[in-house]
């Protein structure tokens, strides 16, 4: 009867633990896109890593299922020369971009991470030498962010909180302490998260983001998976689904959704989170008038 509950307790926390970690491809890595950030009309479904020319591994155990080579295709593609590799846990890892010239062929040869699938390459609609990593996770439908999988790097700086804004015939930004007269207006968050590897500018999306009004959510983004319905992609974030539109303005900034002003006080605090746990707290007293 002992060994019953000491075995139990046990097998649960060997369930607790993934069956298999994923690791960075590339031996160098140089963020500079990030999942689910604003990527031409549509959402980055996956990660892109900039750096030198370096050589391309498998991120886990997993087979070659399909490449794709845009000098023997008719139809060039926008992901240039890429790689599909099917893991365990219905996981599929996408390598686009690459140079040409592959690692084995389709079907009957196990990966390792060891093994070198090609290297970074400029194929495709690539702005330079870089690799885009996808996941697609089949048990969901969903892409699903690679740094949920990935080793975590090292990130001290937080996101950056550039101001909560409005539209009232121009963009304008709400200060602390401002005054408004009551009413309904939508509000929009200017968010971005700076590559560390990066010398110059290079703005990504967070990985969470919260608004609160007087104590009380009003928004909650999380950019953990992407789900297509009917040919259009989603963020899913709880229960929620956001498409491309919903979330994001012509000029980058994130949707928050319409919200009242009652008069009196309102206080907006915005919580801006990267995947390391950073966190930027933004917050402004707006005033607003009985008229």
């Amino acid at each position: 009867m002992k060994l019953k509950y000491f075995i139990l307790p046990f097998i649960f926390i060997l369930l607790l633990i993934p069956l298999s970690a994923f690791e960075w491809p590339v031996d160098e890595v140089v963020m500079k896109n990030t999942f689910g950030e604003k990527s031409g009309r549509d959402f980055n479904t996956g990660i892109t890593l900039g750096g030198p020319r370096q050589a391309v591994h498998s991120a886990d155990f997993g087979e070659i299922v399909f490449y794709y080579n845009e000098d023997e295709e008719f139809l060039p593609s926008g992901l240039g020369n890429f790689i599909v590799v099917e893991h365990p846990r219905s996981l599929y890892s996408i390598y686009s971009h690459l140079e040409s010239g592959y690692f084995g062929s389709p079907g009957g040869y196990e990966l390792t991470p060891e093994d070198t699938l090609g290297w970074v390459g400029n194929t495709g609609d690539a702005t330079g030498l870089q690799l885009n990593l996808e996941i697609v996770d089949l048990e969901f439908d969903q892409m699903v962010n690679p740094l949920n999988l990935l080793p975590p790097k090292s990130d001290k700086s937080a996101p950056v909180v550039d101001g909560v804004w409005i539209f009232e015939d121009e963009w304008k930004v709400l200060e602390d302490g401002q005054s408004l007269l009551p009413g309904e207006r939508e509000l929009f968050v200017s968010v971005w998260d700076q590559s560390v590897e990066l010398p110059y500018f290079r703005p990504m999306a967070p990985y969470k983001l919260n608004v609160f009004t007087n104590g009380e959510e009003i928004f909650y983004q999380a950019f953990e998976a992407v789900e297509a319905k009917e040919g259009v992609l989603y963020l899913v974030s709880k229960q929620d689904y956001r498409s491309f539109s919903n979330l994001y303005n012509d000029e980058g900034y994130i949707r928050i959704g319409s919200y009242t002003f009652n008069p009196g006080e309102t206080i907006l605090e915005v919580v801006a989170s990267d995947y390391r746990g950073n966190k930027e707290f933004y917050n402004i007293s707006i005033k607003v008038s009985a008229q």
